[in-house]
């Protein structure tokens, strides 16, 4: 059997949507990949927003059905 190789990038949307300050959200709940084991979460840490500077990696916003 032979198999193409494909990128990620040509079969899925990545990063589709980002946090903009625009938005002007309060908190963010944000999930680290570190804290996915096991298929199961961890810990969601919660990123008070007038406080604290949010990270670039915490900026992607999940949709419906995405894949963590």
């Amino acid at each position: 059997m032979t198999y193409n190789k494909t990128l990620l990038k040509e079969i899925s949307k990545i990063n589709k949507e980002n946090y903009k300050n625009s938005m002007e959200w309060d908190y963010v709940n944000y999930l680290d990949t570190g804290n996915l084991t096991e298929n199961k979460i961890d810990k969601v840490q919660r990123i008070d927003l007038k406080t604290d500077k949010l990270p670039s990696r915490a900026k992607r916003i999940p949709s419906v059905k995405n894949i963590l």
